[in-house]
């Protein structure tokens, strides 16, 4: 057996769960792990396929550093040197952290955005949550950022994530927060709700897990959020994410005026992401699989 392009720490872990079934996974000429029995990947996803072009376009952006520093730091804190991501988009998130010296392996179903995962050298599994079969109480840690808001029904996703982890195995979660704050933006980018602190431990308690830490990230970004998102959104703007005037358009000509303040704003961001503020446009939480309180069916 012969995997191009991985870690030795990818490869190992690869390995290791192949023992306890993880089985049928071949890498294809672009170094993403595919199975020969899946022709294609054919889950509804809540997700505009073209928000990647904007992944790819700003992979250095304070918004994209910032938020990879806040996640890498959570890890640490729990000493998690491996991580599988479900749902990694393009790598906005594991090609950063892998940056910081932490192993990540990436599940995507957009074939688009696991080739430009496989490019980086980080094992990149083409599949969704559904059709992956990592072996119950087999992992330590998963991570998904960004991801459970595009969720209509969460329950039944964190339940297949719980039976993943082993025994007091870690879940680690970005979210957008205040669902105050919900705006065109959210509609046109797939998301359902947005996150409190305590809306988000109520999902994680229903579905067994208990609180390791949360916290809102962010916070400078509320106010901007609130004048040109939420009160255009109240004051009755519809806009799509596509089109000339949609938030794909208006967010790449906010690029370049913000190249110059990129730094000063990734300052601003990180320092203030210590301060655990009580309100932010983010949350990032972690969690721990209850062994003692199994979610109904389980």
């Amino acid at each position: 057996m012969e995997y191009q392009g991985i870690t030795l720490e990818a490869f190992e872990e690869i390995v290791r769960l192949r023992e306890l079934g993880l089985r049928g996974w071949t890498q294809d000429s672009n170094g993403v792990f595919r199975r020969e029995t899946d022709s294609a990947v054919a889950e509804k996803i809540s997700f505009p396929e073209s928000a990647f072009e904007q992944e790819f376009g700003n992979p250095d952006s304070f918004w994209v550093y910032c938020r990879a520093s806040v996640i890498s730091r959570a890890l640490k804190k729990q000493k998690i040197k491996l991580l599988w991501e479900i749902g990694a988009g393009s790598g906005s998130a594991a090609i950063p952290i892998t940056k910081k010296g932490i192993t990540v392996i990436a599940t995507e179903p957009y074939y688009r955005g696991v080739q430009n995962i496989a490019r980086n050298n980080i094992a990149a599994f083409h599949t969704s949550l559904s059709s992956l079969n990592i072996p119950n109480n087999s992992v330590d840690a998963l991570g998904i950022f960004d991801v459970l808001e595009h969720i209509e029904d969460p329950n039944d996703f964190l339940g297949q994530i719980r039976s993943f982890l082993k025994p007091s195995g870690l879940i680690f979660i970005t979210v957008p927060a205040h669902q105050w704050l919900f705006s065109d933006f959210d509609t046109s980018i797939g998301h359902f709700q947005r996150y409190s602190l305590a809306s988000l431990d109520k999902e994680f308690f229903g579905s067994g897990f208990e609180k390791v830490d949360r916290h809102y990230f962010f916070s400078s970004l509320v106010i901007p959020a609130l004048i040109l998102r939420r009160i255009p959104f109240l004051m009755g703007r519809r806009r799509s994410f596509e089109g000339e005037k949609g938030f794909r358009a208006s967010s790449n000509n906010l690029m370049n005026p913000m190249v110059a303040l990129n730094q000063i704003l990734k300052a601003l961001l990180l320092a203030e992401s210590r301060l655990r503020l009580p309100f932010g446009l983010s949350v990032i939480g972690v969690y721990r699989k209850n062994s003692f309180s199994a979610p109904p069916g389980e």
